[in-house]
C-alpha cells in the first residue's frame, strides 16, 4: 500500500508540472506577447516555483519513507540495516538541499527592487542553483548506492 501510495506521488508529481505549465498563459500566446500589450491572464511564476518546490520536499521525504517498514523489520541483520541507514542518510542531504533551496527561492520572490537587488539576487539564484544541483546528484547517488553489495560480493 506504502509502494502504491508513493508511486501515484511520484507518477502525479510531473503531470501535475507539465499540465500546470501548459496552461499557465490564458492565451498561450501572452507568455511571449505580454511586453508588447497584449491582454491576457498569467499566473504568479514565483509561487507557482515556491509551490512545486514544497511539493518536491514532501515527495523526497515519502520516497525516504518508503523503506522504513522493511527496515524496522526483525528478519533483517543489524549490519543490512546500518547499510541501509547509511544509503538514506544521503537521501535526507538530499531533502536538506532542497530545504535550502527554498529558502533561496523565496529570498527571489520576496526582492522588492529588481534592479537594486540584482547582485546579491544573482548570488542567491546561484546558490539555489547549487542545492538543487547537489540534491540531483545526492538523490542519484542513493539509488545508485543501493547496487553496491552486489559489487563487492
Amino acid at each position: 500500500m506504502t509502494i502504491c501510495f508513493g508511486f501515484f506521488i511520484t507518477i502525479s508529481y510531473p503531470l501535475t508540472i507539465w499540465f500546470t505549465m501548459a496552461n499557465c498563459c490564458r492565451p498561450v500566446s501572452y507568455f511571449w506577447n505580454k511586453f508588447s500589450g497584449a491582454k491576457g491572464t498569467y499566473i504568479n511564476a514565483n509561487q507557482l516555483f515556491l509551490a512545486l518546490g514544497i511539493i518536491n520536499i514532501l515527495s523526497d521525504f515519502i520516497v525516504l519513507l518508503i523503506p522504513f517498514p522493511r527496515i524496522v523489520a526483525p528478519q533483517m541483520s543489524i549490519r543490512k540495516k546500518m547499510a541501509i541507514c547509511g544509503i538514506m542518510a544521503v537521501g535526507v542531504f538530499a531533502c536538506i538541499a532542497s530545504i535550502v533551496r527554498i529558502y533561496y527561492l523565496s529570498l527571489f520572490m520576496n526582492a522588492a527592487d529588481v534592479n537594486w537587488l540584482m547582485g546579491p539576487v544573482l548570488l542567491v539564484h546561484d546558490r539555489a542553483v547549487h542545492c538543487n544541483r547537489l540534491r540531483l546528484s545526492t538523490t542519484t547517488s542513493a539509488s545508485c548506492a543501493a547496487s553496491l553489495p552486489i559489487r563487492f560480493n
